[in-house]
């Protein structure tokens, strides 16, 4: 009994290390999100209307990694750029996308729709700044709403991918995007699985 309990232990210990990983978090409306990673992508949890943060997410491949931080970087610069300015100015009402390099950014999404998770294909995003009295926020908008690649008819309910109040949850979320700790994961993930030829 004692052999087969350690069995199940050492199988159960090898199965969740093969498969996704929550490597950092970031916060946004005071509440945690994670970002998992698997062998091939990084999925950032994030909110959604209705849902719960882990089933909603941004999935970036593990080769647009750099380049897709590099994007979050701009966006968050020209963010602080404009919350400073819009301070200064007292501005209360003003929608803009937000002139950044690069200017748009695909990405694809999951998201669970009834008991089902849903994935779509890649879903091009732009920044987009907006002020509305005294909320202002940065948000990452696809340019029509995303549907699932299995059914045209499930839709991802918003275009609205990802929303930040202030610059520094659009940098927590930066900051949670550490590249170095992410392909370690990435790595070792692969190492694990490889074991088991």
């Amino acid at each position: 009994m004692k052999k087969l309990t350690m069995i199940a232990l050492i199988l159960i210990v090898a199965i969740s290390s093969i498969m996704a990983g929550v490597v950092s978090s970031y916060r946004v409306y005071g509440v945690d999100y994670d970002v998992d990673v698997t062998e091939t992508a990084i999925k950032i949890n994030t909110y959604g209307e209705g849902l719960a943060a882990s089933e909603h997410k941004v999935v970036v491949e593990r080769s647009a990694i750099p380049d897709f931080i590099s994007f979050l970087r701009s966006v968050h610069s020209k963010h602080s750029e404009w919350y400073a300015l819009s301070r200064e100015n007292n501005i209360k009402d003003m929608a803009k996308i937000m002139p950044t390099v690069p200017s748009r950014f695909s990405v694809k999404l999951e998201w669970k729709f009834g008991s089902d998770m849903q994935f779509s294909g890649a879903v091009p995003l732009i920044p987009f700044y907006t002020i509305d009295g005294d909320i202002q926020s940065a948000s990452l908008v696809a340019l029509s709403e995303p549907v699932s690649s299995s059914n045209q008819f499930i839709g991802f309910g918003s275009q609205i991918i990802m929303i930040f109040l202030a610059p520094d949850e659009l940098l927590s979320l930066i900051n949670a995007l550490d590249e170095k700790k992410i392909y370690e994961h990435m790595d070792k993930l692969k190492r694990n699985r490889d074991l088991f030829k």
